[in-house]
């Protein structure tokens, strides 16, 4: 069994159900977000933007608001090495949608037909063992489904970014911003729900409440933006290249990692890692060509 990284021991039972019978409200409202249209007499008219929205695999996705947060480690929390970006502001410009839970066995499946997964038992487990090839195929093969414009051309190993509406996988920025779901621009604390590890068992699994294994999405609680296991069960592909340190001479709007690389960077802790590790800010890396039974994605799109 391939193992990414190592985890604290420690188990503790917990029940499992199907995650798609009921979605828990936000903690935080998101706001009205509205698009402005002119009508043909030159009028202005507001079209509301769903906060919600069920694709044609039954995903389920979050609109997620622009705004700024707090991205990396807080001084006091950091360790002395490029595994975390210090903390900076950051702005999302734009608002865009997110999965509320990590791809699933039964989407994955249904759309591509495989079934690589090394955990069995449910077809509402994150699907694991994909590669970064393999999520942004996914993504495409969504698009085409969905007559949206792919969001990569992908030949071989080399993916480039095409942009459009299709789906995607989130950039590191946007996926700690959804994680944090942010209630200041100006504050930032350890963990989405506060500073206390004892708490984290409410929100994820990880290596002291799993029972060494990937559970069904959304057993756990959400963040206040009514996204499920962004924290822990499987570290989660984001679409960036690995920097070591790569948001210290980022701009603040729209910040991405490098142009090329070796590594992909992935977010989030899994299920055999310790609290530390499940942070909002932790970073993994790996090649764009590899497989672990506790590394998954979910997808993001533009309005």
């Amino acid at each position: 069994m391939l193992l990414h990284g190592c985890a604290s021991s420690g188990v503790q039972t917990a029940s499992r159900s199907d995650p798609t019978s009921q979605i828990a409200a936000p903690e935080a409202s998101l706001g009205a977000h509205s698009a402005q249209i002119a009508s043909a007499q030159g009028q202005a008219s507001v079209v509301e933007t769903p906060q919600l929205v069920t694709n044609s695999i039954g995903t389920k996705m979050r609109l997620i608001p622009a705004g700024s947060f707090l991205m990396g480690a807080a001084p006091v929390d950091s360790k002395p090495s490029n595994a975390d970006a210090l903390q900076r502001k950051v702005s999302i410009a734009q608002p865009f949608y997110i999965a509320i839970y990590e791809v699933t066995q039964l989407e994955y499946r249904q759309l591509t037909g495989d079934t690589p997964s090394t955990f069995k038992g449910s077809e509402f487990l994150p699907v694991e063992q994909v590669t970064w090839f393999d999520a942004v195929r996914f993504c495409n093969q969504l698009s085409e489904r969905e007559h949206r414009l792919p969001y990569y051309k992908i030949d071989g190993k080399d993916v480039t970014i095409l942009g459009g509406n299709g789906y995607r996988l989130p950039t590191e920025a946007e996926w700690e911003y959804a994680c944090r779901a942010p209630q200041s621009s100006s504050t930032a604390t350890k963990h989405p729900f506060g500073d206390n590890d004892e708490d984290l068992g409410r929100y994820a699994w990880f290596g002291q409440n799993s029972e060494w294994t990937t559970h069904p999405v959304g057993q756990k609680l959400p963040n206040r933006w009514g996204l499920y296991d962004m924290q822990g069960n499987v570290w989660e592909w984001c679409q960036d290249w690995y920097w070591a340190s790569s948001f210290a001479s980022a701009p603040e709007s729209i910040p991405q990692g490098p142009a090329l690389s070796s590594h992909r960077v992935s977010r989030g802790g899994a299920w055999n890692f310790n609290p530390w590790d499940c942070r909002p800010e932790s970073r993994m890396n790996d090649e764009p060509g590899t497989r672990f039974n506790n590394l998954g994605f979910r997808v993001a799109r533009n309005m």
